[in-house]
């Protein structure tokens, strides 16, 4: 049997049964209460119930420090951010948004994120935190994830980065946040940052559904 759509002025959409179902079964699809969202695909929930859902890399978004930050201060990293806009940049899908240092998410879904903090150590510095903290109730964070660097010269500041990565489950978009903070940071150290190129910064990608 098909089911034909004529169009307002013209043409025509028709949608076909197939020959036989599995079994000879009788198949009813429920269609979503409401139009998706743009880039989402139209899946079954294994019982004919059909849903508006991402697809799995339905985003993609890089950041990085602008300048020098947070010298000797172990605290949220809350300014600076930017997203990298360099001319061979490419991102997928709606971004973060960010604001003081705190990034929230545009849909529900399972996040990959990988970091890397750029440091001066200061040569009394032996070890130097570049941590992501994240939260469920937009409220109370908990550090997650920790990059270490140190600096064990006897005399001269040094260079140093340190990496992690992180699977964060998005299951409420304003509940669950992230940032970034500095821990044990002598007096002179810092984290790196520039506008051009990446010293310190991180990757988000959506890697599924929640």
């Amino acid at each position: 049997m098909t089911l034909k759509l004529n169009g307002s002025s013209s043409g025509s959409v028709s949608i076909d049964a197939p020959a036989s179902t599995t079994g000879g079964a009788d198949l009813t699809f429920a269609f979503p209460i409401a139009d998706g969202a743009a880039g989402q695909v139209l899946t079954t929930n294994g019982s004919g119930q059909l849903e508006w859902k991402y697809p799995g890399l339905a985003m993609a978004d890089q950041w990085r420090l602008t300048t020098t930050t947070n010298q000797g201060s172990n605290a949220t990293v809350s300014s600076n951010w930017e997203r990298v806009d360099d001319s061979t940049w490419g991102g997928i899908g709606t971004g973060l948004t960010e604001s003081s240092g705190i990034f929230s998410f545009n849909s529900t879904g399972i996040y990959l994120i990988t970091a890397i903090g750029g440091f001066v150590i200061d040569d009394t510095d032996g070890a130097v935190e570049f941590n992501l903290e994240t939260t469920a109730d937009n409220s109370s964070y908990a550090v997650d994830a920790i990059g270490l660097a140190g600096n064990d010269a006897t005399s001269g500041d040094a260079a140093g980065s340190a990496t992690f990565s992180h699977l964060l489950d998005v299951s409420n978009t304003t509940n669950v946040k992230f940032k970034f903070s500095t821990g044990s940071m002598a007096g002179g150290s810092y984290l790196q940052g520039n506008t051009n190129y990446t010293y310190t910064g991180f990757t988000v990608v959506r890697l599924g559904d929640t």
